[in-house]
């Protein structure tokens, strides 16, 4: 309370100097609209922290009209957070915006020799706020530019990335399944299961694009093996893929009948 209290003191003066002088006073405003949107998203004041923000953003999108070079980065650095509050405000839909606006200029300072972690996180909360939305064709297309980037962390640390790259692979099995893309489900699910074996869920994926693929005694075998961890996972993704009509029709029969085993 006493640090929004000062921020707010701080906000006040900077709002008074920007009006008389805006060239010059402008940036230290945005800060301050900025420091209370962190403050307020590391209390959980959320919708607070998205009105900041919103603040931030306008006068940060005029600086970096005139001077894109020193104010690209704060920018992209304000859409990337609009979008991790929005994301905490269950405000997927509207989220997509800011992560894309924000993804949009790490892609730029990737391209002039800039590394920014920005274009990795993006690409993931983009790539997560997609599937959220059952948009699995964009999810799958962010996860091919993403999934790279993961396996170049993943063989610097493996141990500290292991987790997250294999759950990304996983990811990426299932949107490929739910596109059609049967052998590429496949590779992914073993890619998946190179990372981490321990990992069953990237077995359900594999069993599904077997099936699809008329490996059938292969998948049929996986689907006995995970019956007892992932029955209704099992239920749930052949629902999906139904609703999706991604099932070969030569297939449909081994479906129901795997179906049948699994209500069993």
């Amino acid at each position: 309370s006493e640090s929004e209290a000062m921020h707010k003191q701080a906000l006040a003066i900077r709002e008074r100097l920007a009006q008389s002088n805006p060239q010059a006073y402008e940036p230290d405003l945005a800060m301050s609209y900025n420091n209370l949107a962190s403050l307020y998203y590391q209390i959980q004041r959320f919708a607070e922290s998205e009105a900041m923000l919103q603040q931030t953003l306008a006068i940060r999108k005029r600086l970096a009209q005139s001077k894109p070079q020193i104010y690209e980065t704060q920018l992209m650095e304000s859409y990337y957070w609009l979008g991790r509050t929005m994301l905490l405000e269950e405000k997927y839909r509207e989220a997509q915006e800011p992560f894309g606006k924000s993804l949009h200029l790490a892609r730029k300072q990737i391209q002039a020799g800039t590394e920014t972690s920005r274009y990795l996180e993006n690409l993931y909360y983009l790539s997560f706020i997609s599937a959220n939305e059952k948009d699995y064709a964009s999810a799958y297309t962010y996860n091919e530019e993403l999934l790279p980037l993961m396996n170049a962390m993943y063989k610097e640390d493996t141990e500290g990335w292991m987790a997250d790259y294999s759950g990304q692979l996983v990811g990426q099995s299932f949107y490929a399944n739910l596109l059609g893309k049967f052998i590429e489900g496949e590779q992914y699910s073993l890619e998946a299961i190179k990372v981490d074996s321990t990992q069953h869920i990237a077995y359900t994926n594999l069993a599904a694009t077997l099936l699809f693929q008329g490996k059938v005694e292969d998948a049929e075998n996986l689907y006995r093996q995970y019956k007892a961890e992932f029955k209704e996972s099992f239920l749930d993704d052949f629902s999906e893929y139904e609703r999706l009509n991604v099932i070969p029709e030569e297939r449909k029969k081994d479906v129901e009948r795997i179906k049948a085993m699994l209500k069993e």
